[in-house]
């Protein structure tokens, strides 16, 4: 069904306009690798599968070299840019209605977008809470109308109100502080679809007039990410599967739904305490938002069924453990996690468990003791990665 998939890559990085090449300060340093790790999990077998080839795959990125010293007015990618990638599939569309096959392109559309971002809006402060802008690479301080952005929801919403694709997904990790803007692109005119059967979902870095962050991360050998795709990909890349009960094994589905929850649980895992506290008194948050149709939340809309990942939890027993560690996944019996014999106390045993809620149970001096444990994937702070639970 893969084959059928299509994706809509951006990566803006330079903004000449906006940063100080003379100083080599650019005020971003993750959308390109942001970008580029999207589209390494679309065309990944246990990813999106999506076939890789230019008719499938659109990519949309800062040219290499940096900044240097190119003028505003000719920095890429601009807008037109943008219109051209979302030609080419409209081009495909228009065909088949004229074929008489209807306007559907595929099963399933992917538009990813990083860079500088705002939420446009006619009124300030009256702006659609729904909408996000990528701010093309030649856009200047004060010079953000039409010619220098585009609105991702509305490119979103345009394949599937047009009935393009069964379903849409639209990443957007970018700011959308709200800014007032002389007029909003909309540079797509309707192709006479509109039967709104289609599925979609939004998900957007941040809330409607907030700020998105990237950060350097230590697993990645110092490079910068953005925070939300940092996240965004950990989650589909296994870690927001949830079980399915019809399903035996630890074998569970990434839904959109799935997907929002974990981001807006996880998102969090990047910060430090102190950085946390700080955003939490200046009301900066990081929460993602997000806008699913129809209105289920997500939850009918499967990305994929995967195996569940597992991560490494420690027990620690005390002197007077005995007989079995009993561990149940979300209270329920389950044959994958057996009873493990309680061996030579004090003691640790090592185990390897999927991301999710367990009770635990053992014999200390002759009497019961349990522990709720919550294996979240990140483990403990300052852990490795690892979750220690202690009797």
């Amino acid at each position: 069904m893969a084959q059928e998939d299509y994706a809509l890559i951006i990566g803006i990085q330079d903004y000449p306009g906006l940063d100080d090449p003379q100083n080599g300060q650019p005020s971003l340093a993750g959308p390109l690798n942001d970008a580029r790790a999207f589209r390494d999990w679309v065309i990944a077998q246990d990813g999106g599968e999506v076939t890789n080839d230019n008719d499938h795959i659109k990519m949309i990125l800062s040219p290499n070299g940096g900044l240097g010293n190119v003028n505003v007015f000719n920095a890429s990618p601009k807008t037109q840019d943008v219109v051209n990638a979302v030609n080419e599939l409209r081009t495909i569309s228009l065909k088949n209605k004229a074929d008489g096959k209807g306007l559907r392109i595929g099963r399933r559309l992917y538009i990813f977008m990083a860079g500088h971002g705002i939420a446009p809006s006619m009124i300030l402060g009256e702006g659609n809470e729904m909408e996000a802008a990528l701010l093309m690479a030649n856009v200047e301080p004060g010079n953000l109308g039409s010619q220098f952005h585009i609105p991702g929801a509305h490119v979103a919403k345009w394949f599937w109100k047009n009935d393009c694709f069964d379903e849409v997904l639209l990443f957007m990790d970018c700011c959308r502080e709200n800014e007032l803007v002389p007029s909003i692109n909309y540079f797509l005119p309707n192709s006479g679809g509109n039967t709104l059967n289609g599925k979609r979902c939004f998900l957007f870095g941040t809330k409607w007039s907030r700020t998105t962050r990237e950060k350097v991360m230590g697993d990645e050998n110092g490079n910068v990410r953005g925070v939300f795709t940092k996240t965004l990909l950990k989650g589909l890349s296994g870690d927001a599967a949830v079980t399915d009960p019809a399903v035996p094994g630890f074998v569970g589905n990434i839904t959109a739904f799935s997907l929002q929850n974990y981001l807006k649980d996880n998102i969090k895992n990047y910060f430090t305490q102190i950085e946390l506290d700080e955003m939490k008194r200046q009301l900066r948050s990081p929460e993602p938002d997000y806008n699913c149709f129809p209105d289920s939340e997500g939850k009918d809309i499967l990305i994929k069924t995967v195996p569940l990942k597992r991560h490494p939890v420690q027990f620690h027993l005390p002197l007077g453990a005995s007989g079995n560690l009993q561990i149940r996944f979300n209270d329920q019996e389950t044959p994958d996690l057996p009873p493990v014999a309680v061996q030579n106390p004090p003691c640790v045993i090592p185990m390897n468990l999927p991301r999710g809620r367990y009770r635990t149970m053992v014999s200390i001096n002759n009497n019961a003791q349990d522990r709720i444990v919550t294996v979240t994937g990140f483990g403990d702070p300052g852990q490795n990665g690892i979750t220690h639970v202690h009797f």
